[in-house]
């Protein structure tokens, strides 16, 4: 499981997911970030829960190793796929976003028309899109997690998104391990705004028909392999967890005064 981003931490290891992992009879690897092992092993680490560390540096490092990988992981953020009625206004948005910061000199210049043009090619064909993650993925194989994956030799990979940040080098190993791969995605906005995928995960959990939709056309995810599994970190407003006091006792706990309106806004 590497749900090292802390809003993975929330979504994974402290919701239902992870409680119901445990109650099987498996062996569970936890990768966390590197500054973060200490106290995620203080607080996760049993009989049958390892904590490792998921190098995340070292990775980023791999991430920009020539200049293919960092021209591939920038045009990936203004790939979709799309079909009829859905098409992902995101990436033009993303274009906007990198537009100036690739404007200066004449060569950065040149490197941004070659990447605009690797994403236009990659909007038009799935073709592309897959071409482009294969060779990627052979010029950026993961190597870093080999090691992992011949000392536990896991039956199972879940990682927190569709294969954007480092999550594609772990995916690419796994699948050079023979191992599947379920991608969990922990944001509603995971789909349309964190880039095409860079590796292609077994199976995919999405958290509504909408977004299951999403998964499906804008990362080339065949329909059966996605499916619809909730919001697991609003499980606990109704599996009977939240228990809500009176508002006299809120007021209280929080210092709010029952004199004054109180707006409250959700997150």
């Amino acid at each position: 499981v590497s749900p090292y981003r802390n809003v993975s931490i929330r979504y994974i290891i402290y919701s239902d997911i992870f409680k119901e992992l445990l109650k099987q009879d498996i062996r569970i690897i936890v990768f966390v970030k590197d500054g973060d092992l200490e106290y995620y092993r203080d607080r996760l680490s049993s009989e049958n829960v390892i904590v490792e560390p998921v190098f995340f540096d070292a990775a980023l490092r791999n991430d920009r190793a020539n200049r293919f990988i960092r021209m591939s992981v920038l045009a990936r953020q203004f790939i979709s796929g799309s079909a009829p009625g859905y098409k992902n206004s995101s990436d033009h948005i993303q274009v906007l976003n990198f537009h100036d910061a690739w404007s200066g000199t004449f060569v950065s210049r040149l490197h941004w028309h070659a990447i605009r043009l690797i994403a236009t090619l990659a909007n038009r064909s799935s073709k592309v899109r897959k071409a482009l993650v294969a060779l990627e993925s052979k010029m950026a194989p993961g190597h870093l997690y080999d090691s992992y994956f011949e000392r536990y030799k896991p039956q199972m990979l879940v990682v927190s998104s569709l294969g954007y940040m480092i999550d594609p080098q772990m995916m690419r190993a796994a699948k050079r391990h023979e191992t599947r791969v379920v991608s969990i995605v922990h944001g509603w906005d995971n789909p349309t705004t964190k880039a095409y995928r860079g590796a292609e995960p077994d199976y995919a959990i999405a958290w509504n028909d909408t977004m299951r939709q999403e998964i499906s056309v804008f990362h080339d995810i065949p329909d059966d392999r996605v499916h619809v599994g909730g919001v697991a970190h609003w499980d606990f407003y109704f599996n009977g967890s939240f228990k809500p006091g009176p508002r006299s006792d809120f007021l209280k706990r929080n210092g709010l005064s029952n004199d004054r309106s109180v707006i409250f806004y959700a997150m």
